[in-house]
């Protein structure tokens, strides 16, 4: 046997002295032993190298010869924050091993070393999604963007803005990982608050979630997406005044942010600063020239401004009443014309509110009349009087009374769009059914893209579990939605609620497979992408 003549040669009397397995550091007398086995088996049969081995087993010895013996370096020093955040989306998200954890690392990590510091420190943080997701961003900054093309980062650049309002290009947003790959516990706090209003802004209790971005402010006042964020909440209370100030304090930390602009501008046309809303919408749609609801809002404004510019038509109504000659008219409706309504705010009259302004005038230039006209002509004017009067208030409340309409379903264009709409479709699931419905599933992957969020993905399922019927229709959306770059991360932060909704929806899918010709180990492998298992 070659074996034993290599036992003859490492040890002439005959007998293979006892091992007594050691860990820890490795003395030179290891290494000289471990070198003069691989000379004589070879690199391979690693267990067959342990048995003549004094003090090392198999995987020590492999170890130590892949990682520092056969290269002459490893790295011994303390762990990155991109080395942390590598390992943890490897090994959590894309379930790669840790040989090429280590080789995709390339500095100079052994395998075990990888796989310990994972255990020992990443695991336990790994409980917390947010921590997760975290490292998925500094994973597609540090690894993911650097090794795109030209023209792949332009295709990327087009949905640069994260879930609420960052205005960011998210692979260059900004982390608060100190040179020990460690949080600080302020800035971590900060952003577990930052969650914890978004989920009561899509639950629509925006007075809520107001009070746990004020938090986030207060921990970390130079992350710019807390105010702005709160801006968004504000306008949802038609809070004008603090939409305002929320903006600008965004615009100060982050100056070409489009949705501070936006917000803001929309907030001084409501407040009648009709110039520097029109301002605000122009640089938003420098920074967004594809977004059409910016386009929409500047051409509101801009209206606005060209009808504040023409002769007021009031006179009219005097020069109207001062005829004597022209007969009372028979009450009658006045003509309104209908207003669309944008997406942030209700006109005054939508609401029951009427224009006090407008009122006041009327009112003012009938008085004005009863004073001119004579004796004779007293109950005409009285009459007038009270016609004007009685026609405004019952135009008020017939209006007050008509439900405001809806403008029709989109298709989005961009993700800004669908997060435009998402927000004001979300708070009913039958709109966001009627939403989801009027987009189709390949449209709404390529939108998506690598912008799914966990809170969108679970929000789908429910649809589809409550509001789909058929089931080809939801097949069509769950294959579709597996396209999407970000489907792994957004299915493996699913809470273990929304995995059931969505594992309720697979098998619903099974159990109609027949139904919609497919077979039953399809609708398995696709159940796999979304991280469910059925048995």
């Amino acid at each position: 046997m070659p074996a034993d003549r290599f036992r003859d040669k490492l040890f002439p009397i005959g007998i293979v002295p006892a091992k007594v397995l050691k860990y820890g550091h490795w003395v030179p007398e290891e290494d000289e032993q471990l070198h003069e086995l691989v000379e004589l088996f070879g690199p391979k049969n690693w267990e067959k190298l342990a048995v003549y081995h004094s003090t090392r087993n198999g995987k020590q010895m492999r170890e130590r010869w892949l990682s520092y013996a056969k290269n002459g370096a490893v790295n011994k020093g303390p762990f990155t924050a991109k080395e942390t955040a590598i390992i943890c989306y490897l090994h959590l998200v894309k379930r790669v091993g840790w040989a090429h954890i280590a080789k995709a690392l390339n500095t100079g990590r052994p395998p075990n070393t990888c796989k310990n510091h994972y255990h020992n420190y990443i695991s336990k943080r790994a409980r917390d999604p947010s921590f997760v997701e975290r490292c998925a961003q500094i994973y597609d900054r540090e690894v993911v963007w650097p090794s795109l093309s030209r023209a792949e980062k332009s295709i990327k650049k087009l949905g640069e803005f994260d879930r609420m309002s960052t205005g960011r290009p998210k692979f260059q947003s900004r982390t608060s990982y100190d040179i020990k790959g460690k949080k600080t516990d302020r800035m971590e706090t900060a952003l577990r608050e930052k969650e914890k209003g978004n989920e009561f802004f899509m639950k629509g209790n925006y007075a809520k979630a107001i009070e746990y971005y004020t938090k986030a402010m207060e921990l970390d006042p130079k992350e710019h997406t807390f105010p702005i964020n709160r801006a968004m909440a504000h306008l949802k209370l038609k809070k004008y005044a603090e939409v305002e100030r929320d903006c600008t304090i965004g615009l100060k930390l982050h100056p070409n942010n489009a949705k501070a602009f936006w917000r803001r501008g929309v907030a001084r046309r409501e407040q009648g600063k009709l110039g520097e809303a029109k301002q605000d919408l122009q640089h938003a749609l420098d920074l967004e020239p594809n977004e059409n609801s910016i386009k929409e809002e500047l051409a509101k404004v801009i209206d606005a401004l060209k009808q504040t510019q023409q002769p007021s038509a009031v006179p009219l109504v005097e020069s109207d009443l001062k005829s004597k000659a022209a007969p009372v008219p028979r009450r009658k409706r006045l003509d309104i014309e209908e207003v669309e309504t944008d997406d942030f705010g209700d006109d005054p009259l939508v609401d029951g509110k009427a224009n006090d302004d407008t009122k006041g005038v009327v009112e003012a230039l009938v008085e004005k009349k009863d004073a001119k006209v004579t004796d004779s002509k007293a109950s005409k004017s009285d009459d007038v009087d009270q016609m004007h009067k009685v026609t405004l208030t019952e135009t008020k409340v017939d209006m007050a009374k008509k439900p405001q309409r809806r403008n029709d379903f989109r298709i989005p264009k961009t993700i800004l769009e669908f997060q435009h709409d998402w927000s004001q479709y979300s708070q009913s699931d039958d709109d966001l059914y009627k939403y989801i419905k009027a987009i189709p599933p390949q449209k709404l992957s390529k939108i998506l893209g690598v912008f799914l969020e966990t809170e969108y993905l679970a929000s789908i399922a429910r649809i589809l579990r409550d509001k789909y019927d058929d089931a080809k229709d939801i097949y069509d959306v769950l294959y579709w939605l597996s396209k999407t770059d970000r489907l792994s991360i957004a299915a493996s932060l699913l809470k273990p609620d929304d995995s059931k909704v969505l594992k309720d929806v697979f098998e619903r899918l099974i159990a109609k497979a027949n139904d919609i010709g497919m077979q039953r180990d399809d609708i398995m492998q696709l159940s796999k992408s979304f991280k469910i298992s059925i048995g």
